[in-house]
């Protein structure tokens, strides 16, 4: 009927503007939208709108994402939609990635590669895999994530996909970097960053820069790390957001710290900073790491417990594989 068709090209409009960029627009087409499916008792578009509305207020950063998140799958399982749980399923495993509930987001993306696989979407399932690896990785089982990610890549360079091998390109960088293979990592790391700055993803430009200088810090070379991050600037760089920034403080203070170099202790601390604004409970974990490593007594303590907790809470398994060898490190692990 008319209340249908109105929902169908509101959602359109909708799609559009979140493709645009343009997530405020969005989200007034699709609450339109959802309003016109209601009343038309159209369930697929109401899934749809759900589906685009918290897609929406997830990237702002609104708690309404909150009303709307899961709702879409409910329906979109009541009609037996393979695709759209399969999309649904994959953001809400992203979700929860971003949320520090990792292994809801590993669950959740076993069932999403459980649809893609039945739908036969190997791009698809190539981003089911991606995702599940990168929580795999940062809980040390780097092994399984290796398979994963090399089986996504494969995928994605058959499907002509470049966001998704250099993704993969750079996660296995990561990897190859936490496993000892120095040579490796820079290989893949370089390899990466050269594919994002061709297609202008400066963000992913970024973060491999940071995973970088990272290779830097695992392989001893202190110098080219502090050159890479100095103090002044690190903490304020433009573009960047506060977790890859306490990442960078991080990576500053260990070198610091394995050269004599001033006060590495106050470089952890305001890392820390940034990661707790951030809501980056990952990067909290492993600086408070660091920061028990250059401590004595009761705090180095505290700081071994309470990365603890946070490394048992998101199911890091070997958090001695995330950490790069230092000369000042002492033998213990959380």
């Amino acid at each position: 009927d008319a209340s249908s068709q109105r929902a169908e090209l509101l959602l359109a409009t909708a799609g559009v503007t979140m493709h645009q960029g343009r997530l405020r627009a969005c989200v007034r087409w699709a609450e339109q939208a959802l309003a016109q499916a209601v009343s038309a008792r159209n369930r697929r578009a109401e899934a749809h709108a759900y589906y685009l509305l918290d897609l929406a207020h997830t990237d702002l950063g609104n708690d309404d994402a909150d009303r709307y998140r899961g709702r879409s799958l409910a329906i979109f399982e009541e009609l037996g939609d393979l695709a759209g749980m399969a999309r649904t399923l994959g953001n809400l495993s992203v979700d929860a990635r971003y949320e520090g509930r990792w292994n809801d987001a590993l669950e959740l993306a076993g069932r999403c590669t459980e649809a893609q696989q039945r739908l036969g979407d190997v791009t698809g399932l190539a981003m089911s895999q991606y995702n599940a690896a990168d929580v795999l990785q940062d809980q040390g089982r780097l092994e399984e994530a290796e398979d994963m990610l090399r089986d996504a890549r494969r995928a994605w360079r058959a499907a002509g996909f470049p966001l998704g091998i250099g993704a993969a390109t750079g996660a296995l960088g990561r990897i190859a970097l936490r496993s000892g293979r120095d040579a490796d990592a820079i290989g893949l790391i370089d390899e990466a960053i050269e594919m994002f700055a061709a297609l202008g993803a400066d963000h992913w430009v970024a973060e491999l820069r940071a995973h970088r200088v990272e290779a830097d810090l695992f392989a001893g070379r202190w110098e080219a790390v502090l050159d890479a991050v100095p103090y002044e600037h690190s903490g304020r760089t433009s573009g960047q957001d506060g977790a890859l920034r306490s990442k960078l403080l991080r990576f500053r203070a260990v070198a610091a710290a394995a050269t004599g170099r001033a006060d590495p202790v106050a470089t952890l601390e305001r890392s820390i900073s940034l990661a707790v604004d951030a809501g980056a409970d990952y990067e909290e974990a492993l600086a408070r790491l660091e920061l028990a490593e250059l401590c004595d007594g009761d705090r180095a303590q505290r700081e071994h417990e309470h990365a603890a907790a946070t490394f048992r809470r998101l199911g890091v398994e070997r958090p001695d594989r995330l950490i790069p060898p230092a000369p000042y490190r002492r033998a213990t692990s959380a």
